[in-house]
């Protein structure tokens, strides 16, 4: 029997109270005042309900092991009719505090529920949040591998170093606010299932007692107006009082005994959908703790997973420190390596313009020399047309006696027309030692020319060669030496044209005249050039005729 059913009730209507008369008194029967102090969640999982009997006398125990109520009842009998109405009044007064009760659990629940609402979105959001933030992780991995199998980006790294701090300190907070979250809702879902239970098994009291407290008063009122039907019926003034106690005693046990066994009818069928409802219960709470089990499950996933990101972006950080270090170090050794390279092209272009300064210098002084040379070769073949035409001289001798001395003086001239006057004292030499003398001396001049013409084709052949290595060191950075590379093939140009200058033959045309002196035996060839050349030879030594014997020449370079 419940607690709250420890109360006398009374049904209407049907009961019989016998056909003895009543007394004239208006004696009424008043129900039991019931106080006591429920404690609905003392043990409610272990202690069962337990029906008892009801006595007049002993205060009977709702719960056998702590139980939360304590009832006393007692039965008192008055003769005026306001005991009735204060009864109604205290039932009402029961009824709207039921009421009053029941509105305010209704209330917590709609309030829990709606906080149950708000925390599910919550955590929908966040759960959303993070399966954007690992597919962003994922894209971001996917832009990573594409990264480190893509060239090199030097110009990207301050970005991703600074997306991938952002990147980090929002996954921190993220993680932070989600554990919070997780805790938070965790300790929610406890406390409003047990605000659950509790609100339910008070809604369940309460209406068991509202529905109770409603019977008893329908039951009490329907009494208390068949009660004054009788008494207004009978009007007898019988004042057996003890008769009347006893009829109504019998009446009233027999209405306790009729409460009694629909209350423990009730009790049990209470019971049944009770253990019912706890074993659906007890279903749902096994399928929670289920899918609790995997929600840690798979948190206990994500915080691996979390913690793979983590230590993959930590190596991803040092990966991406020691390519900066990497791309600084190759940058450091580019640009010592640019500036040696501009040190070495400076060094080369100086030495470039030397050299060619050198091949203008010596161009220009080859350029007399060579003519002087073809001068040469024509003197050489006149005088071998010369020697090789016959002569015919016409001599007067004249011969004088001194006293002192005696000497002879030869003239000879050419009837050709020949422009050589010789004035002869002594033996007269040979014409073919000077001709053998000339030839070895423009042998030794060509020798030495076509040496330094070898020497100069060696150097500039070194030189080119050694502008096309440096060409080929240039290459390798072509993209950033376009500006270099254009003054290269403009150098490359200016080269091309002073061999094809150096190797274009130089044409001169020579005039040669010759005087000779009648006092001394020395003569001046002054050789001058059409083209304007800067040479002039003079040559001072004995003249002799064929069979002479030496040939004296000095050249100056004017």
């Amino acid at each position: 029997m419940f607690p709250w059913m420890s109360g006398v009730r009374y049904k209407s209507g049907n009961s019989s109270y016998g056909n003895t008369p009543h007394s004239r008194g208006n004696y009424m029967f008043n129900s039991s005042e019931t106080k006591g102090n429920i404690n609905a969640f003392s043990n409610p999982k272990t202690v069962a309900f337990q029906s008892f009997s009801r006595s007049s006398s002993a205060e009977p125990k709702a719960w056998q092991n702590g139980g939360g109520m304590t009832s006393s009842s007692s039965y008192t009998y008055t003769g005026k009719e306001t005991g009735n109405t204060k009864q109604l009044q205290d039932n009402a007064r029961d009824k709207n505090n039921f009421q009053q009760q029941c509105g305010i659990y209704m209330q917590t629940i709609e309030d829990l529920k709606k906080s149950l609402s708000l925390e599910s979105e919550k955590n929908r959001g966040l759960i959303e949040r993070i399966n954007g933030y690992e597919q962003e992780i994922s894209n971001l991995k996917q832009e990573l591998t594409k990264i480190k199998s893509a060239p090199r980006a030097v110009d990207e790294s301050p970005m991703l170093r600074k997306q991938v701090g952002d990147l980090s300190r929002d996954r921190e907070d993220f993680m932070g606010r989600w554990e919070k979250e997780v805790h938070f809702r965790k300790g929610i879902e406890e406390a409003f299932a047990a605000y659950k239970k509790k609100s339910e098994f008070d809604i369940n009291v309460l209406n068991q007692q509202l529905a109770d407290m409603t019977q008893r008063f329908e039951a009490t009122k329907s009494t208390i107006m068949t009660m004054e039907t009788r008494i207004r019926e009978s009007g007898k003034s019988e004042t057996n009082i003890q008769d009347l106690l006893r009829q109504v005693r019998l009446a009233a046990e027999e209405e306790l005994r009729k409460y009694q066994s629909d209350a423990e009818l009730k009790y049990s069928k209470s019971i049944s959908a009770l253990q019912t409802q706890l074993q659906g219960d007890a279903g749902v709470i096994g399928k929670l703790e289920q899918e609790k089990t995997q929600i840690m499950g798979s948190f206990g996933d994500l915080k691996t997973r979390i913690a793979s990101l983590e230590a993959q972006i930590g190596a991803m950080g040092q990966e991406k420190r020691s390519l900066e270090a990497l791309i600084a170090q190759e940058r450091s050794m580019a640009a010592s390596q640019l500036h040696e390279m501009e040190r070495r092209f400076k060094e080369m272009q100086s030495a470039l313009f030397v050299k060619l300064e050198e091949l203008h210098v010596s161009k220009e002084s080859y350029i007399p020399l060579k003519a002087e040379i073809e001068a040469m070769k024509i003197l050489l073949a006149e005088e071998e047309k010369r020697l090789s035409t016959p002569i015919k001289y016409t001599t007067t001798v004249k011969q004088t006696i001194h006293q002192t001395d005696s000497s002879f003086t030869n003239k000879s001239c050419f009837e050709n027309g020949g422009g050589w006057t010789t004035k002869s004292r002594g033996n007269i030499g040979a014409m073919g030692q000077e001709k053998r003398s000339l030839e070895a001396l423009i042998a030794q001049e060509r020798s030495m020319a076509d040496a330094q013409l070898h020497e100069m084709e060696r150097r500039f052949k070194e030189m080119q060669s050694a502008l096309f290595v440096k060409l080929e060191e240039l290459h390798v950075s072509k993209e950033s030496y376009i500006p270099l590379k254009a003054e290269i093939e403009a150098m490359k140009i200016l080269l091309a044209e002073e061999e094809k200058r150096l190797s274009t033959p130089i044409k001169y045309t020579t005039t040669v005249k010759q005087t000779i002196h009648q006092t001394d035996s020395s003569f001046t060839n002054k050789s001058c050039f059409e083209n304007g050349g800067g040479w002039t030879t003079k040559s001072r030594g004995n003249v002799y005729a064929p069979g002479g014997t030496s040939t004296r020449r000095t050249y100056y370079s004017k």
